[in-house]
């Protein structure tokens, strides 16, 4: 309902208003957390975690009951996650070798059985969905020949009930011969309408037309912002998109262009 903003900081899951306050700390434990994911419904929070074990899994809280619990129970991984728009399953990066090698999965948030999708590539970005749940897109190194690993930041998209050895997969250039700045948090983010996706270019924040169904681009790249920007996701309305600036966290209505800035009461101290 884009009322709250969940957030990784000092190695714990928070989540704080999004009109500012001070944060609550749904963790607050020695195990490492990252990459949290709301539900479309706002029911649950997915994030990955150390905290049953010697390796990173996938857990869940009830934002109701504040019940946690276990989703997977696999040997590699499972990093960037993002629930798909039916709330049934939970895409991720599952890390497999030195340098962030990953593949990408979709486990089943009921059961958790994990099915892999796509083989391992170098350092693949965060997965985000298409409206209709049918199709993963990705920030990935789209080479320039075949001589060595070299090329540019583009959009891979994959059947999300593809397999490792038949992922469906097509390449997008939404702007030809320019990179997405990372495949960390630079994107791209398809909005929940698959209307739109957001990224990173030149350090700020970008947006560009999309097929619903495939992610194909249909329209120029236009820069929405001139200050840096990162880490972009949307608010379910299709409106509001929050992303990182330095060290503050904006909210940006795109119908006005207006963009306020997070008050955010959360400091620490090194002992």
């Amino acid at each position: 309902d884009g009322k709250q903003i969940a957030f990784i900081a000092i190695g714990d899951l928070w989540v704080v208003p999004v009109t500012g306050g001070k944060p609550q700390n749904l963790t607050h434990d020695a195990a490492y957390d990252l990459d949290p994911t709301w539900s479309p419904d706002g029911r649950y929070l997915a994030w990955s975690t150390d905290r049953g074990g010697e390796h990173l899994e996938i857990w869940i809280r009830d934002m109701q009951s504040g019940q946690m619990r276990q989703v997977t129970h696999i040997p590699t991984q499972p990093t960037s996650l993002q629930f798909s728009p039916d709330g049934k399953r939970i895409a991720f990066i599952n890390v497999d070798a030195m340098w962030r090698g990953a593949g990408v999965g979709v486990a089943d948030v009921a059961t958790g059985e994990v099915k892999l999708i796509h083989k391992s590539i170098f350092a693949p970005g965060t997965p985000t969905w298409s409206p209709d749940g049918k199709r993963i897109a990705l920030a990935m190194v789209a080479p320039y020949n075949r001589k060595y690993r070299e090329g540019t930041n583009q959009v891979l998209t994959m059947s999300s009930t593809g397999t490792e050895a038949n992922p469906d997969e097509k390449w997008f250039a939404p702007q030809p011969n320019m990179s997405i700045d990372s495949r960390g948090w630079s994107g791209p983010v398809w909005s929940p309408d698959g209307t739109h996706m957001l990224a990173t270019y030149e350090g700020q924040l970008a947006i560009w037309s999309v097929s619903p169904l495939t992610g194909e681009p249909q329209g120029p790249v236009r820069h929405l912002t001139s200050e840096i920007a990162y880490n972009p996701s949307w608010a379910a309305d299709n409106r509001h998109v929050l992303y990182q600036s330095n060290d503050k966290m904006r909210v940006m209505d795109l119908e006005t262009g207006a963009t306020v800035t997070v008050p955010l009461d959360l400091t620490y101290q090194a002992y």
